[in-house]
């Protein structure tokens, strides 16, 4: 099965606001504290860069 552009860019959409709400309440001091929490920023950050990747660049 072939992804669209807007797959990709529903796939950012959602691992942008994944890693806004894992930071919604905590503080800067407390996400260094949190290696969950780090771990999942991380994954979203790649998450967007693995779909980003496959968004041709005149688009």
């Amino acid at each position: 099965m072939t992804r669209d552009i807007r797959d990709y860019v529903n796939d950012i959409y959602a691992a942008r606001e994944a890693a806004e709400n894992f930071v919604s309440d905590c503080t800067y001091e407390d996400f260094l504290e949190d290696r969950k929490t780090q771990y999942a920023v991380i994954r979203a950050l790649e998450i967007i860069g693995e779909a980003a990747k496959n968004i041709p660049d005149d688009v």
